[in-house]
């Protein structure tokens, strides 16, 4: 026996029964052992093999030797599989796009930064011009509209009106003087630093009590009294209100009255 080879052997054919062996040899001491075909075998012949299979969620099997398994679809509660339109819609989401990121006009970097906005505090060289301040008032600090118009010399703090030969200053005792488009200086040049035309000021020159009503001065060339004039042939036009002692809203009203 120890002589023959392994591949001479007949092989063993149809279906193995629980009473077959397999025929090995031991060769330390040349003697035949068996191993029952049944002790090698998943299952006696005749058996079901697999009996069940289940699911663990979002994974879901019919159960039974012939099961149905499957996945359900995702819902906003509950893991799933993915649809295609949800699919569209996050291949869509730019990449690091965050939600309900609060924009904020004074970031300077980060998500809540507000780009390519406006910057309403650089002078442009046009004829109107909006600017707004970022900080407290403080004495010569200003907002609002300004007017940029011809290229004259002018004294600061002082209100002018615009006439065809350029920027003159106002008087209530006359209403050649008084009427028409006005501003208050912002400078010494009226295309450079520009008139206020309407807005909030603040100035040490003032000395107002606020809720005052505001006037053109009758007797001193541009400045602004909370006194209204009483002369005859005067003009009383409304400028603006006091807020502070020291701060206006300045808005020269469009229309006027000539005292008779």
């Amino acid at each position: 026996m120890a002589n023959e080879k392994l591949t001479d052997q007949p092989e063993l054919t149809g279906t193995p029964d629980v009473g077959d062996f397999l025929h090995i040899v031991d060769l330390t001491d040349d003697t035949s052992k068996k191993i029952t075909v049944s002790n090698l075998m998943l299952a006696a012949p005749g058996g079901s093999g697999v009996t069940a299979v289940t699911g663990t969620a979002p994974i879901v099997s019919s159960g039974g030797t012939t099961p149905a398994v499957s996945i359900s679809a995702a819902t906003t509660s509950a893991a799933g599989s993915m649809s295609s339109a949800d699919k569209t819609k996050l291949d869509g989401i730019a990449t690091g796009a965050e939600v309900n990121v609060n924009a904020d006009w004074s970031a300077s970097s980060g998500d809540a930064e507000i780009l390519n906005k406006p910057n309403l505090n650089v002078l442009d060289g046009q004829i109107l011009e909006y600017t707004t301040r970022t900080s407290a008032f403080g004495n010569g600090s200003h907002e609002g509209e300004i007017l940029k118009i011809n290229s004259d010399t002018l004294s600061y703090g002082k209100v002018y009106q615009l006439l065809s030969s350029g920027w003159a200053g106002t008087l209530a005792s006359s209403a050649s003087r008084s009427v028409g488009l006005l501003g208050w200086a912002l400078g010494t040049n009226s295309g450079t630093n520009g008139l206020f035309h309407k807005g909030i000021l603040e100035s040490s020159t003032f000395s107002f009590t606020a809720g005052d009503t505001l006037y053109l001065s009758a007797s001193s060339e541009g400045l602004l009294t909370a006194t209204a004039p009483t002369t005859s042939t005067h003009v009383v036009r409304v400028m603006g209100y006091a807020i502070t002692s020291t701060r206006i809203y300045f808005n020269p009203s469009p229309t006027f009255i000539q005292i008779d």
